[in-house]
């Protein structure tokens, strides 16, 4: 479920709830033997939030949001059993021709999740995770307006203290991340990270 509220101005409101797709085949055998299985939708995974817009303040847009993902084991599926909610807020000023831009986010997570999906691992630990992002650039006023930025990440990492859990989680991963625009470095997360 999607809804969306929007003004003139540009300033948005939007709020949705989903119980994400789970993928099958989820085990290497089916996968190589080209199983074919529907894919899965269960209210054990759920996540949901709200992310606002206003922009033109002070020159710049500001975001802020909200969001929850709430995860436990199924009957045939482990899970690390997340209860997190991630809020977080950027501030942004669009590329533009002959003109300095930036973009700074720093979102905070808090809740309890397991360390691993093992069926052994009962233990829920307490979740308190961070990341920050910092960009500025700048767009030469030319034919074909090339422009340099610099960019700076930062998340926390876990120091494996017991009971607790410090890795930011990026839940289901970015579709294009800072690393690499053409996806070459997918695999890598904001966790665990300093990277000017």
């Amino acid at each position: 479920m999607h809804l969306e509220w929007a003004t003139q101005g540009g300033t948005r409101l939007q709020a949705r709830w989903t119980m994400p797709q789970i993928r099958r085949p989820e085990d290497v055998q089916g996968l190589r033997d080209n199983t074919v299985k529907f894919d899965l939708e269960t209210t054990r995974v759920q996540f949901f939030g709200a992310h606002g817009s206003l922009p033109q303040v002070l020159g710049e847009t500001l975001e802020t949001y909200g969001f929850r993902l709430a995860e436990q084991d199924g009957d045939n599926r482990l899970t690390r059993n997340r209860r997190l909610w991630t809020v977080g807020g950027r501030a942004f000023v669009r590329p533009a021709a002959g003109k300095w831009d930036h973009d700074v986010e720093g979102a905070y997570q808090f809740g309890t999740a397991r360390r691993s999906t093992a069926a052994a691992d009962t233990a829920d630990l307490d979740v308190s995770a961070w990341f920050a992002h910092a960009e500025v650039g700048y767009t030469r006023r030319t034919g074909w307006t090339p422009s340099l930025a610099a960019m700076f990440d930062a998340a926390s990492g876990d120091g494996g203290k017991a009971g607790h859990y410090r890795r930011f989680d990026t839940l289901f991963g970015a579709r294009r991340f800072d690393f690499g625009r053409t996806a070459l470095y997918g695999a890598l997360q904001r966790t665990n990270i300093v990277s000017p």
